[in-house]
């Protein structure tokens, strides 16, 4: 098999991001398409969150090459100020020189084809773009979301904003290819870099494993109408509160029964468990149907999604409309009815044509309070039936492997 070079900050066993699904994905169905992937990554001492189920994913084909590296903030931080100047482009700057150390040995010795590198954290691309400028590989660099976000991050006019600015462009220039996540994010790049061929930047959605769902017990209902949330809760762009007023309105006109409705948040606490989302929660009168859970390993987070009447996505800010969460492709593979809180963009575009998913942007109170009674009432009436098989293949992981090869095998022809 030929070697390729994969710098990813997020691999397994890190767990605090589906964002590390991508890279681990990708690693172990490229030995299919005959690239025998090494993995450039931290220490596992450089997790703060850990899942060890996803360990069991990494191919035997696979070498993983860890080195140095450490968290910025954290490192030379006091309590919850640090010098920003050592966290650009990210708290893992320091990870730059033992990266690009490492990998020229790695290249060298293995004999290295190609390199691929993936942001979040971009100094992944800063360690390939060294890489590539010390040995002529070709290079994909894979943006799973936006580095600069244009009016939002870095602050606009600030010396954070023009250094990265340059270090993106270099990125950007250097590369042999770009890959997005989504058609909207490469529209953003084709926008901002005019001079930039469009064929140059490619659309490898995320996706989902079917190994994942293999030998995985049927659904065990709990007996309530179940909205279940999986991941990252915030007031800035995935906000249940809309969603949560009107569950409580619906409560309060007798249209939903109290103790028949229950509405659980997987996966991260640290909002959920804030003075202000838990006081909302009680003056609401929401305290018994609001339950907010612990992250759990990601085939455990599976099981779950398969036992909730519904699946909640939020997504509703100006700065993420180029995005799809990595969840909704997981979320369409379960086959649960999905309710997604967000405005137009590349999640409604992926949402709004497949059945049993309602799409409502959360400023419509109208339609969301008939979107939540909709799925309740069809709940009601066949709480065991709605189990939907959905045409969605072409976003199964090792198809979308196939389209990161036939890039590769662009590259090592030219």
């Amino acid at each position: 098999m030929k070697p390729i070079l994969l710098v990813a900050y997020h691999y397994p066993p890190e767990g605090s991001s589906s964002g590390v699904l991508r890279a681990l994905k990708f690693s172990k169905y490229l030995p299919h398409h005959g690239w025998r992937p090494h993995v450039l990554t931290l220490r596992e001492s450089a997790y703060r969150v850990k899942d060890e189920g996803l360990l069991r994913d990494v191919p035997a084909e696979a070498v993983v090459h860890r080195t140095r590296g450490r968290d910025g903030a954290r490192w030379l931080g006091l309590g919850k100020r640090y010098i920003s100047l050592f966290t650009v482009p990210d708290r893992f700057a320091s990870w730059l020189p033992f990266g690009i150390a490492r990998g020229l040995r790695v290249i060298r010795s293995a004999g290295v084809r190609a390199l691929y590198s993936t942001s979040p954290q971009p100094t992944a691309h800063l360690i390939a773009a060294a890489l590539k400028g010390a040995t002529g590989l070709p290079w994909i660099a894979d943006f799973r979301d936006p580095w600069i976000e244009e009016g939002n991050h870095p602050r606009p006019g600030s010396l954070r904003y023009r250094v990265e600015s340059r270090l993106e462009a270099l990125v950007i220039r250097n590369a042999d290819r770009i890959s997005v996540t989504t058609p909207y994010l490469r529209g953003d790049f084709l926008g901002r870099y005019r001079d930039l061929p469009p064929d140059k930047v490619r659309v490898i959605y995320n996706g989902y494993d079917e190994a994942d769902f293999a030998d995985m017990d049927g659904p065990v209902r709990s007996g309530r109408f179940e909205i279940l949330h999986a991941g990252l809760v915030t007031r800035d762009y995935r906000d249940p509160a809309p969603l949560l007023e009107v569950v409580a309105a619906l409560i309060a006109d007798g249209r939903i029964a109290p103790g028949t409705v229950r509405i659980r948040f997987l996966g991260d606490t640290k909002y959920l468990t804030s003075h202000h989302f838990t006081e909302g929660v009680r003056g609401l009168g929401l305290a018994e149907v609001v339950e907010v859970l612990p992250r759990i390993p990601h085939r455990e987070a599976l099981a779950m999604l398969r036992q909730a009447s519904c699946l909640l996505l939020l997504q509703a800010s100006h700065d993420t409309r180029s995005l799809i969460p990595a969840k909704a492709f997981e979320y369409l593979r379960v086959g649960r009815p999905i309710l997604a809180l967000t405005p137009e963009g590349a999640t409604s575009d992926l949402l709004k044509e497949i059945d049993h998913c309602w799409v409502v942007n959360p400023s419509d109170g109208a339609r969301l309070r008939n979107a939540v009674l909709g799925l309740y009432q069809e709940w009601r009436a066949a709480p065991e039936a709605v189990v939907v098989a959905r045409n969605i293949e072409h976003f199964e992981r090792g198809n979308l492997t196939a389209g990161l090869a036939q890039i590769l095998h662009e590259l090592d022809g030219e």
